[in-house]
């Protein structure tokens, strides 16, 4: 059975500056992601991901996946950085999730400050965000260099700010990204369009659940209880 989140969206009324994760969030890489961890996989002599694998990838955590697919943590930062290369190749290619784009910029007009945080490089970023017209509603976009590195990338952010903890929300798709956020004491707000599944999250505890990107719009205009799964919802 599907467990809920508790309902404390009253404090997202306090909310000034949000926090995005790239891909899986903003960005549709998914697919492209697997078929660059395939070709690195050959390279690298590691196990490839298989048609098969993609139900037990979205409902599998982060830590899980790297043991499964037996991916040595010294070897995560030349994979990223070999991946983030040959991902700039096709970045004219990924697009944006359906809602993504109105809703950055109307959440820009409403006064939020909005940054990124990624796995990703920032020039990818960055070159994505300016292809697709987005670049100037970000005030900052950082790269979290290790893998399980966000939470030290959250805490930059904070400091560069001066912002409270309480003021921000990072929004994003992955158990990582949830274990981020508590681990620099602000509040989550998962997706579940991107790589991990609802069923994933929810265990994660995340403080917020969305299903689509304008619930992420509607929820910091319209301030209406978010706290709902899906079966709730119907």
């Amino acid at each position: 059975m599907t467990q809920t989140i508790p309902d404390n969206a009253e404090q997202l009324q306090h909310k000034s500056h949000l926090i995005f994760d790239f891909d899986g969030t903003l960005v549709d890489s998914f697919a492209s992601i697997i078929r660059v961890f395939n070709q690195l996989a050959s390279k690298h002599h590691l196990r490839p991901i298989e048609l098969e694998d993609i139900s037990m990838l979205k409902n599998t955590d982060s830590r899980t996946l790297l043991r499964f697919y037996k991916i040595p943590i010294y070897k995560i930062p030349i994979l990223a950085y070999e991946a983030a290369e040959r991902i700039r190749q096709i970045l004219p290619a990924l697009q944006p999730f359906s809602g993504i784009p109105h809703t950055i910029a109307q959440l820009h007009t409403a006064g939020y400050q909005l940054s990124i945080v990624s796995s990703n490089s920032e020039d990818n970023v960055k070159a994505w965000l300016e292809h697709h017209h987005l670049n100037q509603y970000f005030q900052y976009i950082q790269h979290a260099r290790h893998y399980y590195g966000k939470a030290t990338t959250l805490r930059q952010i904070l400091k560069l700010t001066a912002c409270k903890k309480e003021k921000i929300c990072y929004i994003g798709d992955e158990t990582r990204d949830i274990e981020a956020a508590k681990k620099t004491g602000i509040d989550c707000l998962a997706v579940t369009w991107g790589f991990h599944s609802e069923e994933c999250l929810i265990k994660y505890q995340p403080q917020y659940l969305v299903y689509h990107p304008l619930e992420i719009l509607n929820i910091f205009r319209q301030r209406p209880s978010l706290s709902r799964t899906r079966a709730q919802r119907e």
